[in-house]
């Protein structure tokens, strides 16, 4: 009889599910004296080889380490943290998503109307049909004549 029938660790029924020792050994490129050894120890499996077994046995990740897989309630609310959103549509989580406020007198530059080319108007004294329809207050195909 084999140490794994013995035993009811993690290990052992991973070592089951697999047809032996050897079989996990070959799955986490270990020998198979050293899935004995650890099995004879009750020491847990390796957290690098987790999700491979995982994989492999089916055996879930939480069974194999509950002390790095901890279950998660079924039914825990949703946190801001993972996608929730205010009904406008903004993350409260992530406040820098948030679009800044562009005030309406404010040109492309971030300059204020009156305030040279940039601002919608060529020496001061006629209109830019291109800063016009940049900044959004004339309609594009509408230029000023």
């Amino acid at each position: 009889m084999a140490i794994q029938d013995e035993l009811d660790s993690p290990l052992a029924r991973v070592c089951k599910a697999l047809g032996g020792q050897s079989a996990l050994a070959r799955l986490i490129g270990k020998d198979q004296s050293t899935i004995h050894d650890r099995l004879r120890a009750d020491r847990p499996i390796w957290a690098e080889h987790v999700l491979a077994i995982e994989a492999a046995t089916g055996i879930s990740r939480h069974e194999l380490r509950p002390d790095i897989y901890p279950l998660e309630p079924a039914s825990a609310p949703s946190s801001p943290a993972f996608g929730s959103s205010l009904p406008d549509g903004r993350n409260p989580a992530c406040p820098s998503a948030e679009p800044d406020p562009v005030p309406a007198d404010t040109a492309s530059h971030g300059e204020t109307a009156g305030s040279g080319e940039a601002a919608g108007s060529r020496n001061g004294d006629h209109p830019d049909p291109a800063a016009d329809i940049l900044s959004g207050s004339q309609p594009i195909g509408k230029a000023a004549a």
